[in-house]
């Protein structure tokens, strides 16, 4: 970007950055339906320039409502397809570790690890030295070390066995995603047609209702029925789009993990990682000491 040689964290800057994506409507629709004030006019995103989104210092990054940042039309001619872009956001958006006291590198599993009894999270924490010189790993649930509300489990939640549970059951999860592959698409697709009705539906809707509105039809009492009706209707295709993004990121991360199936057995801690963050939503741990997987997949 300014002439010396490529790295990741340039690549990943040019990623993150809408300064360098060609905005076009898709770009527009995505900030706007985190509530961005947009200042430049729709018909400006033609897909040739890069925009500048102002107020990200002082906003608060784990706060989903953007409506104190601001984002502008530049008038340079950028490189990154908003396809592309867009994808990325995704991935980071889905990827994006909880905070840094909820995760740590000591477990691959770290970040999915929840306690059924209070709702917090569990990282790892090393224990003492045994009798045979092994240091084990546990899961200690947060609620009881930072919030002191929780009596946590009644058995010790050791790390590798809980991570090799895990192992067996992406294995085999692995396995039922290779003979689903192709019926999963075609029920994808079938289901993302389907919310994109629904999405026209409720923008004709909204187009209904402002028309009634702007042509006076209402009185005090019924502008504010109607305003909420509105609001709804917002909600609703806020909903409906994320869904359909959803299930867009979902088949390409099956695709993505059906490739991986072969050499699941060899990976490596960054392998894990990366597949259970794709394949797992949670695991849930109940007072018992017993794992619940739920899977995005």
């Amino acid at each position: 970007m300014d002439g010396s040689d490529w790295s990741t964290a340039k690549l990943s800057t040019l990623l993150k950055n809408s300064i360098y994506v060609k905005a076009d409507s898709d770009i527009f629709d995505y900030y706007e339906r985190h509530g961005t004030q947009m200042i430049t006019d729709l018909a400006m995103f033609k897909g040739e320039f890069g925009a500048q989104l102002y107020g990200q210092s002082k906003h608060k990054r784990d706060n989903p409502d953007w409506s104190d940042m601001k984002l502008v039309l530049l008038t340079h001619r950028r490189i990154v397809d908003s396809e592309i872009w867009l994808k990325c956001q995704r991935k980071l958006e889905k990827n994006k570790q909880i905070t840094n006291s909820f995760s740590n590198s000591t477990s691959w599993l770290a970040g999915k690890i929840i306690c059924e009894k209070c709702g917090h999270h569990m990282t790892t924490v090393k224990g003492v030295i045994n009798k045979n010189g092994d240091v084990r790993r546990y899961f200690n649930c947060t609620g009881k070390s930072h919030q002191k509300i929780c009596t946590v489990t009644k058995v010790t939640i050791y790390a590798e066995d809980l991570e090799n549970m895990v192992y067996d059951c992406i294995t085999e999860k692995l396995s039922e995603l290779k003979e689903v592959k192709r019926g999963g698409k075609a029920f994808e697709y079938g289901e993302i047609n389907d919310l994109k009705l629904k999405l026209k539906a409720v923008e004709q809707n909204e187009k209904q209702l402002m028309d009634t509105m702007l042509s006076g039809g209402f009185n005090s009492d019924l502008l504010v029925l109607a305003n909420q009706k509105a609001t709804q209707l917002k909600q609703d295709k806020i909903a409906l789009t994320d869904r359909i993004e959803e299930l867009k990121s979902r088949s390409e991360d099956t695709s993505a993990i059906v490739n991986l199936g072969r050499s699941w057995k060899a990976a490596d801690y960054r392998r894990k990682k990366e597949v259970a963050d794709i394949l797992i939503e949670k695991i849930v741990i109940s007072v018992d000491g017993d794992a619940k997987i739920v899977w995005n997949i």
